[in-house]
């Protein structure tokens, strides 16, 4: 998969051999942010194209872009669950319930991996073991 970086927001595109065109959509965004080029050497110009004009466009109409992976997390539980983790977290750790459910999300992250169940991201700039070969590929 190919990857493009610009400003905060990444993208993947590829070669539509059909139409002998490269096309690629914004990753992580809400909004539906494309562009597209014949030419390969193009292609990250024209992605650059497509952000620039997106935020213009929605400086113009007095909006707030939409920002992939900001770091927020809405996160629904049933309120009983909530009270036995905040007490839990109060009593036994110096961290706060997000420093918490953080570390619980890494934790889990690792135990995936070491299960070699995680599937290879190329938005991750570290090793990754692929499941199918125990090889391991750089992604990103």
């Amino acid at each position: 998969m190919n990857i493009l970086r610009y400003r905060g927001y990444e993208a993947k595109f590829e070669f539509d051999p059909d139409a002998k065109i490269f096309h690629g959509r914004v990753l992580g965004t809400r909004d539906v942010i494309t562009f597209q080029s014949e030419d390969p050497a193009m292609v990250e110009q024209e992605f650059h194209t497509s952000i620039d004009g997106y935020l213009t466009f929605c400086n113009e109409r007095g909006e707030a872009p939409d920002k992939p992976y900001s770091g927020h997390i809405r996160f629904r539980t049933e309120p009983k669950l909530h009270r036995k983790i905040a007490y839990a977290v109060a009593q036994e750790s110096d961290l706060s319930l997000s420093q918490w459910i953080e570390r619980a999300c890494e934790h889990e992250l690792e135990r995936i991996a070491d299960a070699s169940l995680a599937v290879p991201s190329p938005m991750l700039d570290q090793p990754q073991v692929l499941p199918q070969t125990g090889e391991m590929s750089m992604a990103g």
